[in-house]
């Protein structure tokens, strides 16, 4: 097979996942409806549509070719001359004449056209794999827009104002792999017919004074192996938590820790399954060549490799690659010297690569799409639940709660209840949570048909969502938009150890993709009146400030509010002990929004007073003068004149008046002075 050919084949393999075709995990069981097509494309389709455009089977025309011209060559020796075809292939001048000669070079111009034509060939596949290879990196398309010929040579899409900030995965869906893969099953073909291995991950239960370290890892459970021999199913269970010191001493505590702790537990994983399905195991055990790792080692690390770092989706795909396409036909395969030359040739070849590419980003385009759609798509309610006060709950219904047992231990839980709770207790605590998680539907339907409101939704004070975020906020948009006045949010502070995780390069780009997508969700949310308070720390502090930038515009800053989280210093410091985060407040529009005001204690109040009935109301007085010099300040100090004695006033040297001359004017004018 031609190298050329079977590289880029591998790169769409790769990019399309054939790898993982036996997967019966959500997007993949999507992906293997359309397996056969693409695979067909691939090695059907592409090799024989770049054989259509130069020629089919170019290399056994090549070899025919050249056969000929060995066939003439020895021909004109042995009738004209042994000289007459030079060593390099030339044939002599004197000769070229002759009708042997003109066969000749009849007959090496046709090779030398195949050759080109092999040659065209070749660089269609290798423009090929260098175009799409420059976006693809582990399982995501990462937009970076070339600029030139160099690597690491970027452009960003600026439509000409004062500052523009981007970042690597800007306009992707950031999509967290926790929601996605907590089972993961694939089929395998046995001797014995088709079998399914299932991934399970389940909840683990470790002492806390048992654990080592802060990051997570995740442990198959060979002892916990089932068999179904009526589904041909094997379970495999896997815990997802921190090692315990002798794991930890065992397998260290770096990336490859993950990898060790895998390899471990293969050969007890193999054994086990070998017992209970030994054509199954066979399976599992086999590696594709001698020295790589077998079958079950790879779905593993797979399904850890899922796990530990998230993914994008990205809608603008197709106009993007083909905008890049373009760019990467001017900049790599026309040329100035095209146009004295071969432009005709040149042009074919572009040709074919623009409509292979064309046709392979139609495919990836589908199946971001697909993606897409499947992520922005209202996901279902799976349950709604109400948490009423238990004033509002008829009394005829107490006994029933009375007896739910579940109910009565989350009292205890949350409200520390006493053990024993009766009606008199429910009289006494009127606003006891009642939450009808607890009972079944005919109760919950018989609740609501009985509370003492005609609207409930009106009577609704607060809704709390246990969803993905962005799903969240996007079951919000219809009924709330506009309405919220107040939002807070808590992101991951992105400090390398919290549950964010993300891909090795890209830290910060996967949490501005994630901050970007749910802060323009929650400004569609907020009316003019309202105002968003985010906490960070300095991370991401300087990134949040324009991710807000973007979402609320610039002139909607209000403050950055620094609070001091602890007082003691750290003295494991290394540079500077860090002892504040940030609370940044952004508010839906500016003109339109002002802080909510406490009101005045007793002790503030006596400090106003109205000595001349100023209709304005009470008003306090304040000291005239700064601490400011008249070197420091030469514009505050200035002679004041006395409305009612006409003299000047000037204040001293070394404590000038508090305000320039025009606002002294301005408050003068509006009886804001207290002349004594």
């Amino acid at each position: 097979m031609n190298d050329h050919l079977s590289r880029f084949q591998a790169l769409l393999g790769e990019i399309f996942q054939f790898d993982f075709a036996d997967l019966d995990t959500g997007i993949y069981r999507l992906f293997r409806l359309r397996e056969k097509e693409l695979r067909r494309f691939i090695d059907e389709t592409l090799p024989a549509e770049v054989d259509a455009a130069f020629g089919a089977d170019t290399s056994s025309q090549r070899l025919q070719a050249q056969e000929k011209l060995d066939e003439l060559a020895d021909k004109i020796r042995d009738e004209l001359a042994d000289d007459a075809v030079q060593p390099n292939g030339d044939l002599a001048g004197e000769y070229k004449k002759t009708k042997l000669g003109k066969q000749y070079l009849a007959a090496r111009k046709a090779l030398d056209e195949v050759t080109s034509n092999e040659s065209d060939r070749d660089e269609v596949f290798n423009h090929l794999y260098a175009f799409f290879s420059r976006y693809y990196e582990d399982a995501d398309f990462i937009p970076k827009r070339r600029y030139s010929r160099r690597p690491d040579t970027y452009a960003v899409p600026y439509s000409g104002e004062e500052v523009m900030f981007h970042w690597a995965t800007r306009g992707m869906h950031y999509i967290k792999t926790s929601e996605h893969f907590r089972d993961y099953r694939f089929k395998v073909d046995t001797l014995e017919g088709a079998c399914t291995v299932h991934f399970r991950l389940t909840d683990a239960d470790l002492p806390k004074d048992n654990t080592k370290g802060d990051r997570r890892w995740f442990f198959p459970l060979p002892k916990g192996i089932e068999w179904d021999d009526t589904t041909r199913t094997l379970v495999l269970p896997f815990h997802y938590r921190l090692p315990t010191e002798k794991e930890a001493a065992e397998h260290g505590k770096n990336s490859k820790a993950q990898r060790s702790i895998l390899e471990t537990a293969t050969k007890k994983v193999l054994d086990k399954a070998a017992k209970d399905a030994p054509f199954l195991q066979a399976k599992l055990a086999e590696a594709d060549t001698e020295g790589e790792d077998s079958y079950l080692l790879r779905r593993m690390g797979h399904f850890a490799r899922r796990h530990s770092a998230d993914y994008f989706i990205y809608p603008e795909l197709r106009p993007f690659l083909q905008r890049e396409l373009e760019f990467y036909i001017k900049d790599q395969m026309l040329h100035l010297d095209d146009l004295e030359g071969a432009l005709d040739a040149r042009l074919r070849l572009i040709r074919v690569v623009n409509a292979i590419a064309e046709k392979i980003i139609e495919f990836l385009d589908d199946i971001e799409q697909l993606q897409n759609r499947l992520f922005e798509k209202p996901k279902f309610v799976l349950a709604t639940d109400w948490l009423l006060h238990i004033r509002h709950v008829p009394e005829k219904l107490w006994p029933e709660i009375l007896k739910n047992k579940a109910q009565k231990a989350a009292w205890r839980e949350l409200f520390s209840t006493p053990a024993k709770v009766d009606k008199k207790f429910l009289k006494t605590h009127p606003t006891l949570v009642l939450d009808t998680r607890h009972f079944d539907q005919d109760f919950k339907r018989r609740l609501l048909e009985q509370l003492p409101f005609e609207n409930i939704e009106e009577a609704t004070d607060g809704l709390l969502i246990h969803s993905e975020n962005w799903q969240a906020l996007n079951l919000l948009q219809h009924k709330y938009a506009g309405k919220v006045k107040c939002i807070y949010i808590d992101p991951p502070y992105n400090t390398g150890s919290d549950e964010f995780i993300y891909k090795d390069r890209y830290q910060h780009a996967s949490w501005m993709s994630l901050m970007e997508d749910r802060l323009r969700l929650a400004c569609h949310l907020q009316g003019n009146d309202g105002a968003t308070f985010v906490s960070c720390d300095d991370n991401e502090q300087d990134n949040l400030r324009k991710a807000l930038n973007g979402a609320f515009g610039v002139n909607n800053f209000v403050a950055n509010v620094i609070w001091q989280k602890k007082y003691a210093p750290a003295n494991d410091a290394t540079w500077l002990s860090d002892d504040h985060d940030f609370l940044v407040l952004y508010a839906q529009s500016k003109t339109d929004w002002s802080p909510g005001r406490l009101p005045r204690e007793d002790k503030q109040n006596k400090a106003y007073s109205n000595p001349d009935d100023d209709p304005r109301g009470p008003w306090m007085s304040d000291n005239y003068k700064c601490n400011k010099t008249a070197d420091e300040r030469p514009n505050l100090y200035y002679p004041i004149i006395h409305p009612k004695t006409g003299k000047e006033i000037w204040p001293k040297r070394n404590a000038v008046w508090r305000y320039p001359k025009e606002v002294h004017e301005k408050n003068a004018a509006e009886n804001r002075v207290w002349w004594g």
